[in-house]
């Protein structure tokens, strides 16, 4: 994020923005999401921008700060993406619509996003929430999925969103979603923390992981 602030780059600024207003999101730390407000307010207006604004506003937003809702249609991705489509519900506080959605989130393997509803849907006294990661995952020394695993296995290694996608044949964007999962499961905030993380586990050294 703060290269592409010095870069001043539209598609860096915006895709590193909302990358990281997702990850305070997951991680409830609406500070950080402030902090990329403040840095994106400057480009919201460039041309091109208004899907790249809409989705980093929405990440805000569900991070907790305040501020306008992006209009429905600004982000023609959002309407098609199984991801954000799962998410509306937060955006509407819908019960129905979030446990919907929970399926969703299950299905794509979106563990951190999907702990994030859980623990909504039983604020607002939601019963029978269908249950969490299966026990091939709670079995996991670093409570990953199997995907998130992989996917983590192949950052630590230093290949790009776009090789993984590649290699897993999974779109870039669903790649995006195992890597912000997997940081924010093991409390990472940089994939180059990855490796010594993933190696430590493998070895059976489970302390490896960071709190």
């Amino acid at each position: 994020w703060e290269l592409a602030l010095r870069l001043r780059m539209l598609p860096c600024l915006g895709f590193a923005g909302a990358a990281l207003a997702e990850w305070a999101w997951l991680n409830q730390r609406p500070e950080v999401a402030a902090e990329v407000l403040e840095g994106w307010r400057p480009h919201a207006r460039r041309p091109a921008a208004e899907p790249l604004d809409a989705e980093i506003r929405r990440y805000v937003l569900r991070a907790g700060v305040p501020g306008d809702a992006p209009e429905p249609d600004a982000d023609p991705w959002a309407a098609t993406d199984p991801y954000e489509l799962a998410l509306a519900g937060l955006d509407h506080g819908d019960p129905d619509e979030l446990l919907t959605g929970l399926r969703t989130l299950d299905l794509l393997e979106a563990t951190a996003a999907a702990s994030l509803v859980r623990r909504l849907l039983a604020e607002q006294g939601v019963r029978a929430v269908p249950r969490g990661p299966s026990r091939s995952t709670r079995a996991n020394p670093l409570g990953l999925t199997g995907r998130q695993l992989d996917v983590a296995r192949l950052a630590a290694a230093g290949l790009t969103n776009a090789e993984i996608a590649d290699q897993l044949v999974l779109s870039v964007r669903t790649v995006d979603h195992h890597v912000s999962a997997a940081l924010a499961k093991l409390g990472l905030t940089r994939r180059r923390e990855l490796a010594p993380v993933i190696a430590a586990a493998e070895m059976g050294e489970v302390d490896g992981r960071t709190g």
